[in-house]
């Protein structure tokens, strides 16, 4: 595996890569980072070029001087600079939660650089917002996890806030459950965490309705693990139904981060999408 860093939007990212053919480019989550996809990279490089990469503002690219929010439209730019300046569209994008968010406004905004599309829970709650219960979750999600992260992090309490954030997104007790090695990698990005807890909802969540995901392009694969909350099945129905070309798969013995819970699972699926487009 080869690790290299550039510079996109006057920000580092780093990013790792291996294989030969045609690119798949991995992305990642809140509290993840290149690291995140250590389970995917082998596997993929066996057919594909694979490259995983570090979001802006996370580990161990250095902080962009000018990070007080984290802007959803900054982040899908770098995506698209990335691809371009690493040569690898169309490339297939294989992306786990807010990762996949990025990943959908990449192919709206920039169907030329995307090839097909492997999504885990995009967490688009402007959209979940729109369906009958949806305002409830979206709420549930809010009061649970975001504002009490963010208080967390505003009185100088990181892993707290990670703490909180983990318990109310993904599961009871999750940050405790999780091994000791990765409640320390998810430590690294803390700091964008909170930062995105104190950005303004429209710039951190912006708007992305049926008729944007009636546009895409690109076959399309929604993931959901099997022990993932409601809201997240509520999404991916509904994005489902809205997105012209779409396979669905189930990930058992996952919860929201299923290329980590049950990477063989995971990869499989992905990689017979693959397979077909």
């Amino acid at each position: 595996m080869q690790t290299g860093s550039i510079v996109i939007n006057g920000a580092e990212l780093h990013y790792n890569e291996q294989g030969q053919g045609g690119a798949v480019v991995f992305v990642h989550g809140g509290l993840g980072d290149f690291r995140t996809w250590n389970g995917q990279i082998g596997p993929f490089a066996e057919r594909y070029r694979a490259v995983s990469y570090s979001r802006r503002a996370h580990y161990p690219n250095a902080w962009p001087p000018d990070y007080t929010t984290s802007s959803m439209m900054v982040h899908v730019e770098d995506l698209a600079r990335l691809i371009e300046a690493l040569r690898l569209a169309p490339a297939h994008i294989v992306a786990n939660s807010y990762g996949g968010y990025i990943a959908l406004f990449l192919a709206l905004r920039r169907p030329d650089l995307v090839r097909t599309l492997a999504l885990a829970e995009p967490p688009v709650y402007p959209l979940l917002q729109t369906l009958p219960s949806g305002e409830e979750m979206v709420e549930e999600f809010m009061s649970e996890a975001w504002r009490p992260a963010g208080a967390a992090f505003a009185r100088g309490d990181p892993e707290e806030g990670v703490r909180l954030f983990i318990d109310g997104a993904v599961a009871k007790r999750g940050f405790e459950a999780l091994p000791p090695h990765v409640r320390r990698s998810m430590m690294k990005n803390a700091p964008e965490l909170a930062v995105a807890t104190r950005t303004d909802y429209s710039a951190q969540m912006p708007p992305f309705t049926c008729q944007d995901a009636a546009k895409i392009k690109a076959p399309t694969l929604l993931m959901l693990g099997e022990w993932s909350p409601q809201a997240y099945s509520y999404i991916n129905q509904e994005l489902a139904r809205c997105i012209p070309n779409v396979e669905q798969a189930t990930i058992p013995r996952a919860a929201h981060v299923l290329h980590s819970q049950n990477p063989q699972a995971h990869n499989q699926v992905v990689l017979d999408f693959l397979a077909t487009h």
